[in-house]
């Protein structure tokens, strides 16, 4: 059973994707997304930079075309624990060599698969979808039609 969110400025509830869901998404852009943050620790204000990927979904059903977003650093490095390097290698279907940077544009339109997180809201007590991997999309299976099957003569 999902949980409820209220959407955008209307007042539709809609339940949405659980915890580890698999979405068919879309890259839809890839935008700096820098604030301020008050470092309990520190007692300092900090300047954090991140990039926040907006994914469009294409799977059918009540999220069909909305996007759900996720964070990730502005460092682009060949290493696992770099989150934008393997978004975008996982989009673009290959790793990006040594010394390339990472270009939005090349990769923006194209599909992948989104895991969904959930983010509880700091102000309500509500809940937001998050995208916390990204992984190439499923190989597509091509349909034959039976004018392109190869045809034998039966042997009997």
């Amino acid at each position: 059973m999902g949980v409820e969110a209220t959407t955008g400025e209307s007042s539709e509830q809609r339940e949405i994707y659980e915890v580890n869901d698999q979405v068919v998404a879309m890259l839809n852009k890839v935008d700096p997304n820098n604030f301020t943050w008050f470092n309990p620790q520190t007692q300092v204000e900090e300047e954090v930079k991140k990039w926040r990927w907006y994914f469009t979904v294409l799977d059918e059903g009540p999220w069909q075309g909305e996007d759900i977003t996720g964070d990730t650093s502005i460092k682009f490095v060949a290493h696992p624990d770099c989150k934008a390097f393997r978004w975008a290698s996982a989009i673009k279907g290959a790793e990006y060599p040594v010394g390339s940077g990472l270009k939005s544009d090349e990769i923006t339109g194209m599909q992948c698969r989104i895991l969904i997180g959930h983010k509880p809201s700091q102000k309500s007590d509500r809940i937001f979808m998050t995208v916390t991997d990204v992984m190439a999309p499923r190989a597509t299976s091509q349909q034959v039609t039976p004018t392109q099957a190869v045809t034998q003569e039966d042997p009997f």
